[in-house]
C-alpha cells in the first residue's frame, strides 16, 4: 500500500498581509465585515501556499500521491459496499422470519433493497413494479389472499423472489439465498447412513478374509510343527500383508492404517524388531501347496 502524502507546512502570511489584518482589526469597520476580510486574506494566503507546495513536487511524489488516493477511494468504496451488504442481510433475514409480506408496502420496498415503512410508496420504481405485480396477480404472481381488498393482498417471499425473477427484476442475491427451498436434511443424513452402511459392510467382508487367511496360516504352520501364534507373528507387518494382498489383491489399495484397526479387532500382534525378509516364515507356508482360499 502506498504512503500517505506528508501533511503541507502550515501557510504563513506576507507583510503586507499581516499589515492588512492589523488596518482591519483596529478600523471601525463592523465585526462582520472585519471578520469576512481576515477570512479572505487568509484564504489567500493558503491558496497560495498550497500552489506553491503542488509546483515544487516531483513526478515521483505526484504518482505517488496518486496511487495512494486511488487506494484510499477503493478502500471507502469496499467498506461501503460491504457495510450495505451487511445491512440488506440484517433486513431480509428479518423480514425473511414472516410467512407472508404485504404486496404494496413490504414485498416491494424489499424487492428494491429499502426498508418498508409508511413512506415506501415513494421510493424510485415502487409504483412501476407495483403496477406490474397487479397486473399480474393470479396469474404468474401468487397472491394468498386475491378475494381481499388489493391494499391487503400478502405473497410469499419465495414466490415474490421467483417472480421478479421471471420478470427480469435484479433481486439482490442474498434475498434469493435466504427465501431458497431448503434441502430436506433427512435426504444428507440417508445418504450419510448409506455410506456408513457400505463402509461397514465391506469391512465386515475384509476381517472375514483376513480371519480366513490367519485361520489358514496357523493350519499350515501346524502340519509343518511350527509355533505359530497370532498375538506374537514372526514376520513384519509389511511381509504379512504382502502374502495376504496375493491372495486378496482387492485389498492392495486401501490404507494401512484400516488394517492397523483390524489387527487390534482380531487380535493380531506382529513381534517387535522383525524386520522385512523376502524368505520369511510366512512366504515357506505358501511356497508349496494350495493357497488359500480367497471365496466371499
Amino acid at each position: 500500500m502506498s504512503n500517505p502524502p506528508m501533511k503541507p507546512d502550515k501557510p504563513t502570511l506576507t507583510p503586507e498581509e499581516e499589515a492588512r489584518v492589523k488596518e482591519l482589526l483596529n478600523s471601525d469597520e463592523p465585526g462582520l465585515r472585519k471578520t469576512l476580510g481576515v477570512v479572505g486574506i487568509s484564504l489567500g494566503s493558503m491558496t497560495r501556499h498550497r500552489a506553491a507546495i503542488e509546483a515544487a513536487k516531483t513526478p515521483e511524489q505526484r504518482a505517488r500521491e496518486a496511487r495512494w488516493h486511488k487506494e484510499e477511494d477503493e478502500r471507502r468504496a469496499r467498506e461501503k459496499k460491504e457495510k450495505q451488504a451487511e445491512k440488506l442481510r440484517k433486513l431480509y433475514e428479518k423480514w425473511c422470519l414472516r410467512d407472508t409480506w404485504l404486496l404494496d408496502m413490504e414485498a416491494v420496498p424489499l424487492a428494491l433493497g429499502e426498508e418498508p415503512t409508511w413512506l415506501s410508496y415513494v421510493i424510485e420504481g415502487a409504483d412501476t413494479l407495483l403496477k406490474l405485480a397487479i397486473s399480474c396477480a393470479g396469474h404468474s404472481l401468487p397472491i394468498e389472499n386475491v378475494n381481499e381488498a388489493q391494499s391487503k393482498w400478502k405473497v410469499k417471499p419465495a414466490n415474490w423472489v421467483r417472480w421478479l425473477k421471471e420478470k427480469r427484476y435484479a433481486v439482490n442475491a442474498q434475498l434469493e439465498a435466504i427465501t431458497q427451498p431448503k434441502v430436506p436434511e433427512i435426504k444428507a443424513e440417508a445418504q450419510t447412513a448409506r455410506a456408513t452402511a457400505t463402509r461397514e459392510k465391506n469391512k465386515a467382508r475384509r476381517l472375514g478374509h483376513l480371519r480366513r487367511f490367519l485361520e489358514e496360516v496357523e493350519q499350515r504352520a501346524r502340519a509343518r510343527n511350527l509355533s505359530w501364534d497370532r498375538t506374537g507373528i514372526p514376520t513384519a507387518k509389511a511381509d504379512f500383508l504382502a502374502e495376504f494382498f496375493k491372495q486378496y489383491p482387492q485389498y492392495g489399495d486401501l490404507s494401512r492404517a484400516s488394517f492397523d484397526n483390524d489387527f487390534t479387532q482380531l487380535g493380531v500382534k506382529f513381534k517387535p524388531g522383525v524386520r522385512r525378509n523376502k524368505n520369511n516364515v510366512l512366504r515357506g507356508l505358501f511356497s508349496n501347496g494350495q493357497a488359500p482360499s480367497n471365496r466371499t
